[in-house]
């Protein structure tokens, strides 16, 4: 059975996201001054000529977050709680997924608006 959160719990839940959320940015912030945000691109090249075929930032995005969700997954199977750093990887990779999808969607099919 779910447990049932109390208001406190509940308050404490949402402080501590906010918390996750801010490190998640500044991660962002200080990745993106060490490597830039070509990164994906980058890779994306190398795998092109390794590969034979084209291969794009976003199926980049979309193999990291892969490799984290897979990684979080196990640790699920193994009755392991995920640490912080695994869900900001999620949550930053997800950011960067997005990013990608949205510097590459020529056709505008990304929103871009708040919802």
């Amino acid at each position: 059975m779910p447990k049932k959160y109390t208001k406190k719990a509940e308050n404490r839940w949402f402080s501590n996201s906010s918390k996750i959320l801010e490190k998640c940015a500044a991660i962002l912030e200080d990745r993106n001054s060490e490597y830039g945000f070509s990164g994906f691109e980058d890779v994306a090249k190398v795998a092109s000529l390794i590969k034979g075929v084209e291969v794009t930032s976003v199926d980049i995005a979309i193999l990291m977050l892969s490799v984290k969700i897979a990684r979080a997954s196990a640790s699920i199977k193994a009755d392991k709680m995920l640490d912080g750093d695994n869900v900001m990887d999620l949550i930053n990779y997800t950011l960067l997924l997005d990013r990608e999808m949205r510097l590459n969607d020529k056709s505008n099919k990304v929103p871009n608006k708040k919802r």
